[in-house]
């Protein structure tokens, strides 16, 4: 079984990438978890992709299921362009329904519909965005007072990702606490959020065209980019291989 790690910008993603595996997803979940700990490999979320029909599903550290997670989706294209030796166009079928994928030498992208965002306010707390996966997005000049301790338990209980960010000189520093895995050195669906909630606020809507860059703590960046005439979201961010294992089941 070929299972690959790769560097999403510092999210950490180990994917299965195999061809056939149909309505097989749960069973090889629960294998690829235990092959996981047995090789003592670090990562933040499990992609897996039927890379025949192009489906994908994600799980948490934790094994919680995810319908969607940003930098998995945008790193196929690495995995796709890889094999084929070409710039990558296709589409990619998850839970919560079809991207766009594209890469080239320099970088990754996923298309984002804007009728797969949604958001509503929490009151003094912030926003929540739901991109399949929900953020509460809160702003915060001092990133670097945050504790997690101070939140995880807030984390289970209602089963939502922590977002905080802070504009500065056009750029929005931010760092993410991902549900069922902890703080994170980069996330996608964080940034988009982030830029999101960020855009909300000053223009009222998200649905204008823009473009920002997304630092986290960790120092990594990721572009996050609006286009009114084609109702997308682009997240774009580089990705790379750490290593190709062939695992025994």
């Amino acid at each position: 079984m070929e299972v690959y790690l790769i560097n999403a910008c510092g999210n950490i993603i180990l994917m299965l990438y195999s061809s056939n595996l149909g309505k097989s997803f749960d069973s090889y979940q629960s294998t690829t978890f235990k092959l996981a700990e047995q090789y003592q490999l670090t990562f933040d979320l499990m992609c897996m992709v039927d890379k025949e029909e192009l489906v994908a599903r994600f799980w948490n550290r934790d094994k919680t299921e995810e319908e969607v997670c940003f930098n998995a989706i945008r790193s196929i294209a690495l995995l796709l362009q890889t094999e084929s030796k070409k710039n990558v166009l296709r589409q990619i079928t998850t839970k919560k329904g079809p991207f766009i994928i594209r890469s080239n030498k320099l970088s990754n992208e996923l298309h984002i519909p804007y009728k797969y965002i949604s958001y509503y306010s929490e009151g003094l707390f912030g926003l929540v965005v739901d991109v399949g996966t929900l953020h509460l997005t809160i702003e915060e000049v001092n990133l670097e007072k945050i504790n997690y301790e101070d939140i995880s338990g807030l984390i289970k209980l209602y089963f939502i990702s922590y977002s905080y960010y802070h504009h500065h000189n056009g750029l929005l520093y931010g760092r993410t606490f991902e549900r069922g895995v902890g703080e994170t050195n980069s996330c996608g669906s964080g940034a988009v959020s982030m830029a999101v909630a960020y855009w909300i606020k000053v223009h009222g809507t998200f649905m204008s065209d823009f473009k920002t860059n997304v630092i986290f703590n960790s120092g990594e960046i990721l572009e996050v980019e609006s286009h009114s005439d084609r109702k997308i979201v682009i997240l774009r961010g580089k990705s790379k291989l750490i290593k190709m294992l062939n695992l025994d089941v």
